[in-house]
């Protein structure tokens, strides 16, 4: 390969990777930070002060924040099993009136 064609497509990657870089992994390291720091919107716009993992130890402690923990599991567990079980019925349905059995030269 020659150098040129190297340059053309790092300089054809290089957009894509800003993209995502811009994207996915900044906001995620911003609130990473952000989350270690004491911030009360009614003090001031910015994040004050380092606390650590301080927050996450006072979330921890909160009854709340372990009911919506629970009743999002729930939530999960239902909606996978219901998922699944409805998506088998239906190919179970669609098996018996041989619907599949034409679509099987697809595969």
């Amino acid at each position: 390969m020659q150098n040129s064609d190297r340059i053309i497509r790092y300089g054809l990657l290089v957009p894509a990777l800003v993209l995502v870089v811009g994207t996915t992994l900044w906001p995620v390291v911003s609130a990473l930070t952000t989350s270690l720091r004491d911030w009360r919107l009614k003090r001031s716009a910015v994040p004050q002060q380092w606390v650590g993992l301080d927050n996450y130890l006072l979330v921890l402690e909160e009854p709340e924040f372990w009911n919506a923990l629970s009743v999002t599991g729930i939530f999960v567990v239902l909606d996978v099993v219901l998922t699944v079980l409805t998506a088998l019925a239906l190919a179970l349905l669609l098996r018996r009136a041989g619907v599949l059995q034409s679509m099987s030269g697809l595969c």
